[in-house]
């Protein structure tokens, strides 16, 4: 390939005609199987420009990254600052900093996400579950996928006054708080109950009834569709509690 300033015409073999500057670029066939483009002032332009888009693609995918490591850094920062706090209840803040940097997706298998939310205190994992379930299909509705968070639970504010939360602070998803995992999200929904209940409710039926009377939900109909699927899970409670777990030291919010 020979590599021309201005486009050229080949007279014969051995003779090629200049043919002006900056004309569009001519296909020339110079021998047999040999190709020879005329480079003009326009195609040059284009190569600046596939070369300059080439290099903010570069800097955009770079600065991607860099948000994602910023958003970690910040959720790490959170959960930092959250175990200086007197929470009521130690082992949130244990499992929270435990899966502070994990970010794979939830498990197919309902039993380990289960497993998980018995093994994190929650008053009644079966409710927290059937919660998981229906609020956000297991993470599959668009603010599970789009938010990570799979109890449709509303951005928290950032004042002094605001119930502790594991949310990345300064992100929401159409007014959703937002969360680095799905074991933070869980962890969250257990916050929310220690923090607007004063202790724990007496049975499941009175704390359904809590959770419309604290506004968690204005569904006439949800503390049948949450009982219905809790029944299904209810058996399964006593397979994954620790019967040593300490149930009943949950401290009331201050």
């Amino acid at each position: 390939m020979r590599i021309f300033n201005t486009p050229v015409r080949v007279i014969n073999n051995d003779t090629l005609e200049t043919l002006g500057t900056y004309e569009p670029t001519q296909l020339i066939i110079r021998e047999p199987g040999e190709t020879v483009w005329a480079v003009t002032l326009k195609h040059r332009i284009y190569i600046l420009l596939t070369v300059a888009l080439m290099l903010i693609g570069f800097f955009l995918i770079i600065g991607v990254q860099g948000g994602e490591v910023h958003k970690l850094k910040q959720e790490i920062a959170h959960y930092e600052e959250l175990t200086g706090m007197n929470l009521p209840y130690i082992s949130v803040e244990a499992l929270a900093g435990k899966y502070a940097t994990y970010k794979g997706k939830v498990p197919s298998n309902k039993d380990t996400i289960f497993k998980f939310i018995c093994e994190s205190g929650a008053w009644y994992p079966e409710v927290i579950m059937a919660q998981f379930q229906l609020e956000s299909k297991l993470m599959t509705s668009d603010v599970g996928k789009n938010a990570i968070n799979g109890f449709g639970m509303k951005k928290c504010g950032e004042g002094p006054r605001s119930r502790p939360n594991l949310q990345i602070r300064g992100m929401d998803y159409h007014g959703y708080g937002m969360y680095m995992n799905w074991y933070h999200s869980v962890l969250d929904r257990i916050l929310w109950d220690l923090w607007v209940f004063s202790d724990k409710p007496a049975t499941r039926e009175a704390y359904l009834k809590g959770l419309i009377d604290k506004r968690y939900a204005e569904d006439p109909d949800y503390i049948s569709k949450i009982s219905q699927i809790a029944n299904q899970w209810a058996e399964k409670t006593s397979n994954y509690i620790d019967p040593d777990h300490p149930k009943d030291t949950v401290k009331s919010k201050p």
